[in-house]
C-alpha cells in the first residue's frame, strides 16, 4: 500500500430544517460522500431528502 495523508474536516448539521440548508454548506466544487448503515435512513426517507437537497449541486 502507498503512504498517504488524509485530512477530513467534519461539519455535522443536526436538527429541524438541517437537511433543507445542506446545499448552502457545501462549496460549489466539492464532492460529497454519503455513507449509511443498516438501512433505516432509506426506510424513513431521510436518504431521499438528502439526495433531493443536493440535486443541482456543482
Amino acid at each position: 500500500m502507498n503512504n498517504f495523508n488524509l485530512h477530513t474536516p467534519t461539519r455535522i448539521l443536526f436538527g429541524k430544517g438541517a437537511i433543507a440548508g445542506l446545499r448552502e454548506q457545501i462549496p460549489h466544487d466539492a464532492r460529497v460522500l454519503i455513507t449509511y448503515g443498516g438501512g433505516s435512513v432509506k426506510k424513513t426517507g431521510v436518504l431521499d431528502q438528502v439526495l433531493d437537497a443536493l440535486k443541482g449541486h456543482g
